[in-house]
């Protein structure tokens, strides 16, 4: 039965858009050296970039309260017994842990009509090793709740006419602070990798998506921005090969055939739409909480894939190693955050990842952890 999307009332929805790009050539920026100096300096007071587990607790109203901390690195890390104060700066260089700018870089607010309806838009700055990323995160609050189909084209526009711009002066400044330049020599970007939460709504919120239906149409244009989100006519994934579920218990997101309750819908491999009405009236925002875990896994496999497929001049051989252990980790679940939205991003490009791994580029003896064949998971 085919669900009504107008009588699904928003009451809070986030959007999180990822940006990336490559810093440059490792001969002229020593990513070593520049990433112990930030380490030394991320403690003080008045640091540019700090590590990247502050400013994570969630505060009533969808915002990080400041001061707290992320434990998603915790996990990502595997030192979740053990405590952020224990992370050491060779252990966070080689798993590629970013330095987070410690000053938004932005902030963009929208009121409608209506009083009790806001749109507010947050951009994060993030150094690697060798790259840098911006994370512009949409917060939509209603008390009385925006109907799904008139929310949907409402991003899209509020993308279009503000956002992207913001963006790409974020990741120009981010670029210039890290190479003490106006001139970068970064390479042109993919399209953003997007992830979209519906945290709360009332209405007729079916947990089941059918096929190219009004909700499955709807839930792929928040996270695509497409404005002709609503034609019948528009391609779109099958949702038997793009359903993720979450099992009860903190198990890992596993890919499920079409008919099972589906939390996680994935329409490209670089776009992620979370539905569990089951979950909307959960305290404590738990939505919210996986949303900013979804959004660190996807930017964490973006720069390691980035690492690796779109390398510039002669790259470090240690960082690429590092990059695609850290990714086998990732694909295997073993010894990190474990999520099926990295596992369907690495496949996408494993023929890639796998000619590294061969030591077509660069060479790896045969016992070398690199030389593991990376497979689906889901074949």
């Amino acid at each position: 039965m085919s669900v009504d999307v107008s009588s699904i009332l928003v009451k809070r929805a986030s959007v999180s858009l990822i940006w990336s790009r490559n810093l440059g050539d490792t001969r002229e920026l020593d990513p070593e050296k520049a990433y112990k100096t930030a380490w030394k300096g991320a403690c003080k007071k008045d640091a540019s970039f700090t590590v990247p587990w502050t400013q994570a607790e969630f505060m009533s109203d969808g915002r990080i309260r400041p001061g707290s901390r992320d434990r998603f690195w915790l996990y990502y890390l595997e030192s979740k017994n053990k405590g952020h104060d224990l992370v050491t700066c060779e252990q966070a260089y080689r798993h590629f842990v970013p330095f987070r700018y410690a000053s938004p870089l932005a902030k963009l607010a929208s009121t409608t009509q209506r009083s009790d309806e806001r749109l507010e838009t947050g951009f994060e700055g993030f150094w690697f090793p060798t790259s840098v990323a911006v994370v512009a995160t949409v917060r939509f609050r209603s008390e009385k709740g925006m109907p799904l189909d008139v929310l949907v084209p409402r991003l899209s526009t509020w993308r279009r006419s503000e956002i992207d711009d913001v963006a790409t002066g974020a990741l120009r400044c981010l670029q210039e602070k890290i190479r003490d330049s106006k001139k970068t020599t970064s390479l042109p970007g993919d399209l953003p990798a997007s992830i979209a939460t519906v945290i709360d709504a009332d209405g007729s919120a079916s947990e089941e998506v059918e096929n190219r239906t009004p909700l499955h149409l709807a839930l792929d244009g928040l996270c695509s921005f497409d404005r002709r989100w609503s034609l019948n006519g528009k391609p779109l994934a099958d949702l038997s090969e793009r359903t993720l579920l979450r099992p009860g218990g903190g198990a890992p997101l596993h890919l499920r055939p079409q008919g099972e309750i589906g939390a996680v819908y994935a329409p490209t491999p670089r776009a992620r739409v979370v539905w569990a009405p089951r979950l909307f009236s959960v305290p404590k925002n738990a939505l919210g909480w996986y949303h900013r875990n979804l959004v660190l896994t996807m930017m964490q496999t973006e720069a390691l894939i980035q690492q690796l497929v779109r390398p510039l001049g002669i790259q470090d051989d240690l960082l690429k190693r590092w990059a695609l252990g850290q990714l086998t980790r990732l694909h295997e679940g073993v010894s990190t955050y474990r999520s099926a939205s990295a596992v369907v991003r690495i496949n996408d490009v494993r023929e890639k990842l796998n000619e590294h791994r061969r030591g077509q580029h660069f060479g790896f003896t045969a016992k070398d952890e690199a030389k593991v064949e990376l497979k689906s998971r889901f074949e």
